[in-house]
């Protein structure tokens, strides 16, 4: 069943990302998009069999709306650490095309952007924050995927668990491939961190977002520059080589 569904964007250390939901979950995520544009349109596919699509020309308008909000509102912030704004855009009330009536839409009053925009402040601020309150939606998931991304959804932050104690907390101990593999369907990364999860022997594998494994391991040093003190990794072995910055 479609539903009417709104998007969030936000351009970071992680490129542009975003999410798109409705009133009560969030469905789909992406990350390390280069545009706006880029972003919204691979989660406007990435949602199309469960939100009501916008037209084509509705549609554009809209992407183009936000390319010309974020270069008005930021053009002297560097590209390499921009300021994170957010962005909440609702396809049913297309922006007027006239440049004053540009307007920040992160003032939005839903609750469920709301809460999402300001865990995710509190991330790109460098605060160690848990995500595992916002609703997500995993009914596309078959039930083992589920199982998969519900425990990996219980990795804190700034730790890593590997393929095979992921396979084992689900029950599935030799299944440490097909685990991978149902990390590879997370409709939403970052709010189920599967970039905290490697390989036994600490090496970087499998990650699907926009920009693989340099996203994936920005992640991970980002965490390991600012989770809390005295929290350890769990061990790696001492012959594998170190695949991001650790905290000592």
């Amino acid at each position: 069943m479609q539903t009417e569904c709104q998007f969030l964007c936000c351009e970071s250390f992680l490129g542009w990302f975003g999410f798109a939901f409705n009133a009560k979950h969030v469905i789909c995520g992406c990350l390390g998009a280069a545009t706006a544009t880029e972003l919204l349109n691979e989660l406007r596919a990435k949602a199309a069999d469960l939100c009501v699509s916008a037209g084509p020309v509705e549609w554009a308008a809209l992407t183009s709306f936000v390319e010309r909000l974020h270069a008005r509102m930021s053009p002297r912030e560097s590209r390499t650490f921009p300021a994170s704004r957010f962005y909440v855009l609702d396809p049913r009330f297309p922006p007027s095309p006239a440049v004053d009536n540009l307007t920040d839409l992160s003032t939005s009053q839903r609750q469920l952007p709301n809460q999402l925009t300001s865990l995710l402040q509190e991330y790109l601020a460098g605060r160690p924050v848990e995500f595992s309150s916002i609703p997500v939606d995993l009914s596309r998931c078959s039930p083992f995927v589920r199982r998969v991304l519900e425990a990996c959804r219980s990795i804190p932050y700034g730790e890593t668990r590997s393929y095979k104690q992921l396979a084992e907390s689900v029950g599935h101990p030799l299944a440490s491939r097909a685990v991978g593999q149902a990390l590879g369907r997370n409709p939403v990364p970052l709010l189920i961190p599967c970039h905290r999860v490697i390989s036994t022997s600490g090496r970087l594998c499998g990650f699907t977002a926009r920009g693989g494994l340099a996203i994936k391991a920005r992640l991970l040093e980002w965490e390991a520059q600012h989770r809390p003190y005295g929290q350890s990794l769990p061990p790696r072995s001492p012959n594998s080589p170190a695949t991001w910055n650790e905290k000592s």
